[in-house]
């Protein structure tokens, strides 16, 4: 509890060592007249507003008044160390008061909960006399202890509806990451099997072409594979894949950068559970079909080129020995 107060709070001067509310905490009805009970009592109320306070001024050796701070306003209580103070209604505020304490500093929450206790403790005094504010803090504790504990639901509710949404934020970015990386394979794959139709069609022309004349022109075929070969180096191969590497690292980095703005949000194990391999495995995807389409086009680019220059000796071959069989036959 100390460790906190000292993270959160603001004192003017180090007056307590170690001491806490808890070590003055009484347990039991508290005797009404006891002066022993009541100067602990007061003690301890003093304490609790030392630990709930967020500024604490005061001389060298005792603090004077403390003032809890919201966004718009604050509100100075000034400490009251008479035992007259202590009437029996502020007696049975005391458990209250204690809870309040205790509620404050919950161990997983504390950091977020001296902010609450700020905000409704400014709300319920701002506009009491300074003068009461001191008995005016103890005759609301009941009421301040259930609105602290309505506000922190109503904070708790919104923290679980901001994490829920951002989940399903995450959950709908992986999946259209995954998409992106689907639908990019699926783009290569139809460019690569319009360059293989190409071929073909590029194959038949130059072959109609050749045999505009009554013979067979060997060059023109030859320049129309390879205008086709060198079309498929520059633009299919080329331009198009180096296209098609800068999405796709594009996609990368943009994943990296949201992954850690999603691991801010959430926890990251839970980021890295939603995520699991599905980019990864996405991300293999691509790069196995990105290479086979490069390799793919290579032996087009290839194949076109061998043609050009095998295939008119192979057609010219086959023409004559075709005419030296019709010649011998006549």
């Amino acid at each position: 509890m100390y460790d906190v107060r000292q993270k959160n709070l603001h004192w003017q001067s180090q007056w307590l060592k170690f001491l806490t509310p808890l070590h003055l905490k009484m347990k039991g009805e508290i005797p009404y007249k006891d002066p022993i009970s009541k100067a602990l009592l007061i003690h301890q109320v003093n304490l609790i507003i030392l630990y709930t306070a967020y500024r604490t001024k005061g001389t060298e050796n005792n603090p004077t008044s403390s003032t809890y701070v919201s966004a718009n306003q604050s509100v100075e209580l000034t400490f009251e160390n008479s035992l007259d103070q202590i009437g029996s209604d502020i007696i049975a505020n005391a458990t209250d008061l204690m809870e309040i304490l205790e509620w404050v500093y919950d161990i997983k929450w504390s950091g977020d909960r001296i902010g609450f206790i700020q905000t409704v403790a400014t709300q319920y005094l701002h506009a009491v006399s300074p003068v009461t504010r001191y008995q005016m803090f103890f005759y609301n504790t009941k009421n301040i202890l259930n609105e602290l504990k309505w506000h922190w639901q109503a904070f708790i509710d919104g923290k679980v509806d901001n994490y829920t949404s951002q989940v399903q934020m995450l959950e709908d970015y992986v999946a259209n990451t995954v998409q992106k990386f689907a639908d990019q394979i699926t783009g290569m794959n139809k460019s690569l099997s319009d360059t293989m139709l190409a071929a073909v069609g590029a194959l038949i022309g130059s072959f109609i072409a050749a045999l505009f004349k009554t013979t067979f022109n060997p060059q023109i075929f030859k320049i129309g594979m390879l205008a086709y070969a060198v079309y498929v180096l520059f633009f299919p191969l080329i331009y198009n894949m180096i296209y098609q590497w800068e999405q796709y690292k594009t996609i990368c980095n943009n994943c990296d950068v949201r992954k850690k703005r999603f691991q801010e949000r959430l926890y990251p194990d839970k980021v890295n559970e939603i995520v699991g391999k599905q980019i990864t495995d996405s991300e293999k995807r691509f790069k196995r079909w990105f290479f086979t389409n490069i390799a793919i086009y290579l032996i087009i680019a290839v194949l076109a080129i061998f043609s050009a220059f095998w295939l008119p000796g192979f057609i010219q071959d086959t023409t004559f020995s075709i005419q030296n069989v019709t010649i011998s036959s006549t």
